[in-house]
């Protein structure tokens, strides 16, 4: 006396016993488990960034162009992980100090300092999309202080989208200028 409705209800009542039984189950792979490999004992990891350091050596000492001023450009690379055996120690690095440096730092080592510049904006702006902040909306609605008139710049005609492409019109290295005061005319 088995109805299609009664073989179908127990069909879905064992189906369901079963992905019950499957998700309760640990799920781990067979087999013994092997420590994370280290990118320093690796062959392909070390002939990679023995090509990426003799390319930049290249660049540097000039027997390959550069694209960027190479006696005026100090800079550092290096590859982290994030389980390093070492905790803090890069697993790779490449260091070069400006030749032109006369007024900065004589080394550079993992622990020296950079200003950042414009790459920063990258990442400021990919925030602002992130939250959905309006490129379109003038700074001073973010920062009011700058619209109290203390700055011969025009903040409030300035727009988040303006700062991030370079397009504001604002003086390297400028952070508030002080106001321009015309002198009186008799």
């Amino acid at each position: 006396m088995s109805s299609p409705r009664l073989v179908r209800g127990l069909f879905i009542i064992w189906v369901v016993s079963l992905l019950r039984f499957v998700a309760s189950q640990e799920c781990h792979q067979f087999g013994p488990v092997l420590p994370r490999p280290t990118l320093t004992k690796s062959i392909k990891f070390s002939n990679a960034t023995q090509r990426l350091a003799d390319v930049l050596n290249s660049a540097v000492n000039g027997s390959a162009k550069s694209g960027w001023d190479v006696p005026n450009t100090s800079f550092s690379v290096a590859f982290m992980t994030r389980d390093q055996p070492d905790g803090d120690v890069p697993e790779w690095e490449y260091h070069h100090v400006a030749s032109n440096s006369s007024s900065g730092t004589k080394t550079v080592n993992r622990d020296s300092q950079y200003l950042i510049g414009s790459i920063s904006k990258v990442m400021t702006v990919a925030v602002l999309l992130r939250v959905g902040a309006d490129l379109d909306s003038p700074i001073t609605k973010y920062v009011p202080e700058l619209g109290d008139g203390a700055s011969r710049i025009t903040w409030s005609n300035i727009t988040l989208r303006a700062l991030a492409s370079h397009m504001a019109g604002i003086p390297a290295n400028c952070m508030q200028i002080p106001a321009y005061h015309k002198p009186h005319l008799k």
